[in-house]
């Protein structure tokens, strides 16, 4: 299995990708033969607990 351990999202002041923009690259990356299985948001300082993320995760399996 093939993760990215530290990304962070919009929620998070460190970036400026949002989730489905991860989930969209991940799909590039598995287009060209890469081998990835998912990722993980590492966010500081904030954090958007209202946002639940399961739905991109069953669609893009």
């Amino acid at each position: 299995m093939y993760l990215d351990l530290h990304t962070h999202s919009v929620s998070s002041d460190d970036s400026r990708a949002n989730v489905e923009q991860y989930v969209k690259w991940i799909g590039v990356l598995r287009k060209k033969g890469h081998q990835i299985d998912g990722f993980v948001l590492t966010e500081h300082r904030k954090f958007d607990f209202d946002k639940d993320y399961s739905e991109l995760g069953g669609e893009n399996d």
